[in-house]
């Protein structure tokens, strides 16, 4: 009968039942195995909740336990000092057992909470959506507040009722439970019993050696590459893709570049006449790293081919950036300076490409703009030069501003300013609705280039151009990992907000994504 009494009981705090306070099942010693109930019946909970939300392939990870049992064990000390407080030390086995009851209610509510946005098993994905993410958001940040307002009840139906004019003993008590709970609640982050294979346990990434044959091997994937560029077509205003995926451990940055890759070929006619340098942290590469170098040959042999006169070049930078304005190049065993907007607009003018869009996704990445930008430009960046992007968290499959920018708005129109502007109402939406602060994406569009791309725009609705809306793939949802693209340093866990890293101790951390921004 004892998981029958462990609901009642989980059921009569939450509900602020009044019970007696005696022993929690009707003798003190009832409460120890109650005790390892509430405890197996979280852990299993917590467990499940990771599987839905983080999916598979995936692991048990054991040595995140302390994590988890960290805070019982502060619970445990919050109980024992009401209740000497109190003078009542019979009831704090009892009210320990009670309120850990209550917790493992508190999870079972909340995985049923966040079901609209789980991907159950052998069910597809389910769609971003902001506002009911918000929702849920809220709902949970309900369910942890009540928890402590039941918690702060049964406290107080420890006291006897010929002592209730105890009052100072009582908000003493309250002040002893709700202080250490409060602060966990705001500043403890827990980890995942169950993580997908591709997010350590510690929530960093993998750094291993580079084995001599990948670092050797880098040469010719980078000229193989720049030689299958094709050249120019006689008489065509032809566009040139070049995407630059600048960290090797996340992998929504690289994500977005191959989508931006895609998605040009399929709808800018970019076929054969394109090129992703990317890090990656993989044990064998197969394309030439995103550095410095690499991104002054590349543009060097796009000028060789194309009619740097009349052709455009579609740059697509996408990494961590940082609040000096710098875009971080990140590749495991390499020390990669970082790339500054006078580094690039001088690779760019040495190679005497006239036409040029750059699209700069990355925290702080606004510090571009005024360095790129003149008559032949179109310069578009994820957000402005003081404020951070969100979206690059180890389980988003793009940033919010690559989903919003390719995955969403160039699928519906070939024109790059209007995409510009529906993703950063999109952006703004969604940065509302998770109560970030806006991250205000920015363009600087030339006169000139306005006036080309509206030509580039008439040659792809030509008959037989590869014109024409297709439906966006949505990715699957993020985990609460808002991070913004602001550094390796600053942004190695994801941003969340403070009242949510409370959540429940068996629980898992939700980002609504951030990120962030959420780091880039």
């Amino acid at each position: 009968m004892l998981p029958l009494e462990f609901l009642r009981a989980a059921l009569r705090v939450f509900l602020l039942r009044r019970r007696p306070d005696t022993a929690t099942w009707g003798l003190p010693a009832g409460a120890v195995p109650a005790v390892l109930l509430a405890l197996c019946s979280g852990l299993l909970m917590q467990g499940i909740e990771g599987f839905l939300l983080n999916g598979t392939p995936g692991h048990i990870a054991w040595n995140v336990t302390p994590d988890l049992l960290f805070p019982l064990a502060v619970l445990w000390i919050s109980c024992w000092s009401a209740g000497v407080l109190l003078r009542r030390p019979q009831a704090i086995l009892p009210l320990f057992a009670d309120l850990l009851a209550a917790r493992v209610l508190w999870l079972v509510l909340s995985v049923l909470v966040q079901l609209p946005v789980m991907t159950l098993p052998g069910q597809p994905a389910p769609p971003e959506r902001p506002a009911l993410e918000a929702a849920i958001d809220h709902a949970l940040d309900g369910l942890a507040l009540w928890w402590l307002l039941a918690a702060l009840v049964r406290i107080a139906r420890v006291l006897p009722s010929d002592q209730r004019a105890g009052k100072t003993r009582l908000l003493l008590a309250w002040g002893a439970f709700a202080g250490p709970a409060l602060a966990l609640m705001l500043l403890y982050p827990t980890n995942d019993l169950w993580q997908a294979d591709d997010n350590p346990a510690d929530g960093e990434p993998t750094i291993e050696a580079m084995r001599e044959e990948v670092f050797y091997n880098q040469p010719n994937l980078l000229e193989d590459a720049l030689d299958r560029v094709q050249a120019e077509r006689p008489g065509v205003d032809d566009l040139y893709f070049l995407g630059f995926a600048g960290d090797a451990n996340t992998p929504a940055i690289r994500n977005e570049v191959d989508l931006a890759d895609r998605l040009l070929a399929e709808r800018f006619d970019t076929g054969g006449r394109n090129l992703v340098l990317a890090n990656d942290a993989g044990p064998a590469p197969q394309r030439p790293f995103a550095t410095r170098t690499a991104l002054s040959a590349a543009l060097q042999r796009f000028a060789d081919v194309m009619d740097v006169e009349d052709d455009i070049l579609l740059l697509f930078l996408s990494s961590h950036g940082s609040s000096a304005n710098t875009l971080v190049l990140s590749q495991p065993a390499l020390a990669l300076g970082d790339l500054d907007p006078a580094g690039l607009r001088s690779a760019l003018d040495q190679s005497g490409i006239r036409w040029r869009i750059v699209i700069v996704s990355a925290c702080y990445s606004g510090g571009f703009v005024d360095a790129l930008r003149n008559d032949q430009t179109l310069v578009i960046t994820a957000s402005d030069a003081t404020h951070p992007s969100f979206g690059c968290g180890v389980a988003d499959r793009y940033t919010w501003f690559g989903q919003a920018f390719f995955d969403e708005a160039l699928r519906h129109t070939q024109s790059f300013p209007q995409a510009f502007e529906l993703a950063r109402k999109r952006i703004a939406a969604r940065e509302q609705a998770t109560g970030e602060t806006p991250s205000n994406p920015q363009m600087a569009l030339g006169r000139a280039m306005a006036a080309k791309l509206l030509r580039l725009q008439a040659r792809l609705r030509q008959p037989g151009g590869p014109g024409g809306s297709v439906q966006a793939r949505w990715p699957a949802p993020g985990r609460g990992n808002q991070a913004g693209m602001s550094g390796v340093s600053e942004h190695s866990r994801a941003k969340i907000s403070s009242f949510r890293r409370s959540l429940r101790f068996f629980s898992r951390r939700r980002a609504t994504s951030s990120t962030s921004p959420p780091s880039p």
